[in-house]
């Protein structure tokens, strides 16, 4: 059965063109990816430090967050989280109080607020704090950052554009790279995508081929962007008109109203919501679960057309024979699942959704 239900970005637009509500514009850096505003991030610090410079990190953390900081050579570090994507407090106090970091990086996983203000009262002076909430979108009751830590949004995993990112912090910093041949084709491989997928979610005609697009598409823009990593480049002028007519109210909106859905309907009592009521605060990437066998899980879904997303593929990044230090953050990568939240999904495709999952009898 093809894949009706899945998490795919398509197009979506609006007019007039507006940012969203709740971006803040002072202290704001715009760039091309999340990635390439950390690497600018890292190289800012060292600039003001006389130190190689330190950073604590979780220790279930994408390539996307770990790279950068790898490539401007700073000594990384990694703290244990919780079997629900929390920080391990007691560990990462030690942590702090046994050596000095100079960035700690927050991850709101799967777009869920974490504790920001207890980590940042951990911190000691010449510490700084990172919250990444790449995994969620700005919003009206989203709370700028305050006492000169900084926030990072990567749009490109929510809505349907080509490239974004924006970094809010103390200091404005501005990508120093020009465009070259390897960025606009990044660009046309990132429109081939979202042109495929857009097609796929409208069940338009010859979707074996816009399957195929899409695939080869991504795996293709993925490769640019990889190699763009240590040369920061500014949001593009398409990126730019693509998030400034996105809708972007509705696009939060719906993402907050379908995992309520989810969290109200779902009974299967083989799963564990790894998202608690008061957390339904902001847009999320998925609906998180946690399940003994996610592949096994996956496959059901998918033999009912249904496709979710789990974090695996370059998110560990610890050696081996550390790997016991962070027994429960690698519990959470071999058994977290989300449910799609998809911006076209209609009360109809909800409620399949759910009655599939509902119908879930395990091994």
């Amino acid at each position: 059965m093809p894949h009706h239900y899945s998490p795919s970005r398509s197009f979506s637009f609006r007019w007039p063109a507006s940012w969203p509500n709740g971006l803040p514009t002072l202290g704001r850096s715009d760039f091309r990816s999340g990635r390439e505003a950390l690497y600018a991030l890292a190289q800012h610090l060292k600039s003001t430090s006389l130190d190689q410079g330190k950073v604590l990190l979780p220790a279930w953390v994408p390539e996307g967050v770990q790279l950068p900081f790898s490539l401007a050579q700073w000594e990384i570090h990694y703290y244990n989280l919780d079997q629900n994507a929390d920080p391990k407090w007691k560990e990462i106090t030690q942590q702090l109080n046994n050596q000095h970091f100079d960035l700690v990086v927050l991850i709101h996983f799967f777009g869920q607020e974490r504790n920001a203000k207890r980590m940042q009262n951990l911190l000691p002076a010449g510490s700084s704090l990172l919250e990444d909430w790449a995994h969620s979108y700005p919003h009206p009751q989203f709370r700028p950052p305050i006492n000169g830590h900084s926030v990072l949004f990567s749009p490109t995993k929510i809505i349907g554009t080509t490239d974004g990112a924006w970094l809010i912090g103390p200091t404005i910093i501005k990508p120093t790279q020009k465009v070259d041949r390897q960025h606009y084709l990044f660009l046309f491989w990132q429109l081939l995508y979202l042109i495929g997928s857009t097609a796929l979610q409208l069940n338009l005609p010859g979707r074996q081929w816009c399957k195929k697009l899409t695939g080869g598409a991504y795996a293709r823009a993925y490769q640019y962007l990889l190699a763009g990593t240590n040369t920061p480049k500014a949001l593009s002028k398409i990126g730019r008109w693509l998030i400034r007519h996105t809708p972007h109210n509705k696009v939060a909106e719906e993402r907050m109203a379908q995992a309520a859905y989810y969290y109200e309907h779902l009974t299967q009592e083989k799963i564990r919501f790894l998202v608690k009521d008061n957390h339904l605060l902001h847009p999320l990437i998925g609906f998180p679960l946690w399940v003994d066998n996610p592949r096994h899980f996956s496959a059901y879904l998918q033999a009912h057309g249904i496709r979710g997303q789990t974090f695996t593929d370059r998110w560990w990044f610890i050696k081996e024979h550390n790997s016991s230090q962070y027994q429960s953050s690698k519990d959470l990568l071999e058994h977290h699942f989300l449910l799609p939240i998809q911006h076209r999904f209609t009360a109809q495709d909800l409620a399949y959704i759910v009655e599939v999952v509902n119908q879930y009898e395990g091994e």
